[in-house]
């Protein structure tokens, strides 16, 4: 969080600086427990007479390494608090933004931010502080700021985010002490071009001089929606006799008499606000209470339905949608098997959209397409997205292919099962358990490889066709069809020995063991590599697919496939060890590595920050009548994270 001295009377203090004779000093330290993910960068402004005058410190976010996992939340929530606000507030847990910050929606704000806050670095500035107090009013703040965002480590579409928000003190302060110094806090990043996201608390910054963002006069950006009031009737004792407690408190039949009876004794009653300005049918869709919105929106509260005039700013289905993804994140964030939505969740907010006009067809249907978050429309069984099957239709072939030229030199010696020393280096023996390994004969080899060819055929089918329903045991009975020949094969499999598939399962082989592989994409790798051709080699194979939210949800995939995680998966073995040591992917050069040997004297840095930042909350206040440049050197700001 951003924090900001406020404006305080005038002291005598040295001359003038030239920032000229500063010396400018960057320093990266790569994060012990994440380092493919987090480096923390501190910019120190030094000066030949004052020595250190100013620092900053920012935090490097990689999300391209989090896209794969989808643990983007989960690495900023074991960092702090703030960074876990940061992450939940503005992105989902692949690091992509929330789709209603963006574009010309209810909470988008100017519109001036859109999907380019999925692309390039994210930078979170945690603060500015000038050293000594006597020196403000010079723009040292903004100085060392724009050092930073004009340095090497932020390129043209990298994206620095921040929050500001008064600094601590010791003293308690006034409401206008508050919104004073929030004020400057706000006026210092405006200055510096950076604009709001959204309605949001966060500013963002752009280093493209031609970003939308940078035709926004300061005085015309968005300004912040109300702090969010959570709803929740069952706790104010104020509401419990109201029809709004009963609502939230009562999901079974008997609430639709409730509701009429209400209704019967004052009409008015199923549109009345409660003290944060939610209507009855705002907390029927937060507590998706479907028996209620339904007896509601007949009663007559269709209106209520596009109503935002409450302390969050949302409308009904803004709420139901709210606890949909709330639900799904929660479970995302333990790794829990995710059941889908719930019906009566859905079923609401297909009641809301049909009172705001739009055609949703019937509830079975729109409980079928949205149970598993499909927005594509071409999820098979809502869950198996187009992006996702064209990935496991190209490891599958590539498998099937590789499994070809290796199946001989693996078996040089006839009737002899393969070497296990030889197994960790195979991209698809590392998926059979340990146990199996003195049963992987050149004919059981054979069989796990005619599996992959089989997968691949079932995944072009449901790409070309997609099906409205598909379970585990669906893709089981439909992989098994195709190796027992009763389906038809799509294109020519050559030497093709069902003995072979026979002699695989009768070893104890299984077909999730080749789908647990197929799961294991390399070509998302290619991601993050930070090659712009071979990015956009990746973005060109993917461009005849339509986007979908399910397109990186690996996970609800292997679980919707029978991988759940109540069974150890692989790779087995000592693969098992290698392939998940971070050592491997480490990625650090020499640089990060001198980097770290300096972190005890950045440490020692750190905690004389600390106590100049206390110094500073006790330092005299400046001339309330400073001119605008006094004004932006006496941004302040302290690390929360210390």
């Amino acid at each position: 969080m951003l924090n900001h001295l406020a404006s305080a009377p005038a002291t005598p203090g040295p001359s003038p600086l030239n920032l000229d004779d500063c010396e400018v000093v960057l320093k990266v330290k790569v994060d012990r427990e994440h380092p493919r993910v987090l480096r923390n960068i501190r910019v120190t402004v030094r000066h030949p007479v004052y020595k250190e005058v100013v620092s900053l410190l920012v935090l490097q976010i990689e999300r391209d390494q989090c896209r794969v996992t989808a643990d983007f939340h989960q690495i900023l929530d074991e960092e702090l608090d703030e960074l876990a606000t940061f992450s939940t507030k503005l992105f989902d847990r692949f690091g992509n933004v929330r789709p209603w910050l963006t574009g010309d929606g209810l909470l988008s704000g100017t519109g001036c931010w859109s999907e380019e806050l999925n692309s390039g670095t994210l930078f979170y500035l945690f603060f500015v502080n000038v050293k000594d107090p006597a020196l403000m009013g010079q723009g040292l703040g903004s100085f060392a700021l724009n050092e930073f965002l004009t340095s090497e480590h932020v390129k043209l579409n990298d994206i620095v985010i921040t929050w500001p928000s008064p600094m601590p003190s010791r003293q308690e302060k006034s409401k206008a002490q508050w919104d004073e110094e929030m004020a400057r806090s706000v006026a210092f990043v405006r200055k510096n071009y950076f604009r709001r996201i959204g309605l949001t608390q966060f500013f963002a910054f752009s280093p493209n001089p031609n970003h939308p963002s940078r035709a926004i006069p300061a005085d015309e950006d968005a300004e912040q929606l109300p702090k969010a009031v959570r709803i929740d009737a069952g706790r104010d004792l104020r509401l419990n006799s109201s029809l709004h407690g009963t609502i939230y408190n009562n999901k079974e039949p008997s609430i639709e008499s409730k509701i009429r009876c209400a209704f019967v004794d004052d009409p008015a009653s199923i549109r009345q606000r409660d003290q944060n300005g939610f209507t009855p049918l705002h907390v029927a869709a937060d507590a998706g209470n479907i028996i209620a919105t339904k007896t509601l929106l007949e009663l007559g509260a269709t209106d209520d339905a596009s109503d935002r005039a409450n302390a969050d700013g949302m409308t009904p289905l803004m709420l139901c949608e709210g606890q949909l993804r709330s639900t799904k994140e929660f479970v995302d964030m333990f790794a829990i098997k995710w059941e889908g939505h719930s019906e009566d969740r859905l079923l609401v907010k297909a009641a809301l959209k049909r009172a705001m006009g739009e055609d949703v067809g019937a509830d079975e249907e729109f409980v079928l397409k949205n149970k598993w978050d499909c927005t594509c429309g071409q999820c098979a069984g809502g869950w198996l997205s187009p992006s996702m099957l064209h990935r496991l239709i190209t490891h599958a072939d590539w498998i099937f292919d590789t499994m070809g030229l290796e199946e001989e030199p693996s078996f040089p010696t006839r009737g002899v099962p393969i070497d296990p020393a030889d197994i960790p280096g195979s991209p698809s023996l590392t998926y059979i358990p340990v146990s199996l390994y003195p049963s992987i004969f050149k004919t059981f080899y054979s069989g796990f490889r005619y599996i992959f060819g089989a997968m691949s055929q079932v995944f072009a089918e449901l790409r070309d066709s997609p099906c409205r329903v598909l379970s585990a045991t669906d893709l089981r009975v439909r992989i098994m069809s195709k190796l027992s020949g009763r389906s038809p094969w799509l294109y020519h499999m050559p030497y093709f020995h069902s003995s072979a598939i026979d002699f695989y399962f009768a070893k104890g082989g299984e077909p999730e063991y080749a789908l647990d592989c197929a799961m294991n994409f390399p070509e998302d790798c290619m991601l993050s590599t930070g090659i712009p051709a071979i990015e956009q080699q990746v973005k060109d194979e993917f461009a005849p697919y339509p986007k979908c939210s399910n397109d990186l949800e690996a996970q609800l995939v292997r679980h919707n496939m029978g991988l759940t995680p109540e069974r150890q998966w692989g790779p087995y073995g000592e693969a098992k060890a290698f392939l998940g040591s971070d050592l491997l992917f480490d990625g650090r050069d020499d640089e990060d590595c001198e980097e770290d040997e300096d972190d005890s004297e950045e440490d020692e840095d750190d905690s004389e920050d600390e106590d100049d930042s206390e110094e500073d909350e006790d330092s005299s206040e400046e001339d309330e009548d400073d001119s605008e440049d006094d004004e932006e050197g006496n941004e302040e700001y302290t690390d929360d994270s210390e």
